[in-house]
């Protein structure tokens, strides 16, 4: 065996190494990726199991809320009140949105999503807040989705406000 022959195994073995080495950083990259995403599904989660968790600590938050999801009269405290969290349950529907056009969050998990955000906006003053107010506060591309959701769901809602709307 010559020089020249322990020369081409050695190149050989090192674009070998080379080879194994790039497939081994994709493997690490592809998990890395998945972990990102679990972490992201698991803070949209979050976001959402707080709020209802919130709402249904606070007995005053909690009857204004059930009597907002009935279409009934508000007060204005308990106006105000289910405003603040519909706007947070929207705050948490633009991160989902926004994760999902990334492609980091599963499209069957942000279908699953897209009625309840129609249906929330049922709910007693929601949908003047979101026409008045809460269409300013988000980006367009999001604000074209919701009204995209509006009109898709509109009349195939459960509550009682979105019966009376359709």
């Amino acid at each position: 065996m010559t020089l020249q022959d322990i020369g081409a195994i050695g190149e050989l073995v090192g674009g070998i190494a080379v080879i194994v080495s790039l497939i081994y950083l994709a493997t690490q990259v592809r998990h890395g990726l998945q972990g990102y995403k679990s972490n992201i599904t698991q803070e949209v989660t979050t976001h959402f199991s707080r709020l209802q968790l919130d709402i249904a600590k606070d007995t005053d938050l909690l009857r204004a809320w059930l009597r907002a999801e009935r279409g009934e009269d508000l007060e204005s405290l308990d106006q105000r009140r289910v405003l603040q969290v519909v706007s947070s349950f929207m705050i948490g529907f633009e991160n989902l949105y926004f994760q999902y056009q990334a492609g980091m969050v599963d499209r069957d998990a942000y279908e699953a999503r897209r009625p309840v955000v129609a249906n929330i906006l049922t709910y007693t003053g929601a949908r003047d807040w979101w026409d008045n107010y809460g269409c300013i506060q988000h980006p367009p591309k999001f604000v074209q989705e919701v009204e995209l959701v509006l009109k898709e769901f509109e009349g195939r809602l459960s509550s009682p406000v979105a019966a009376r709307l359709s």
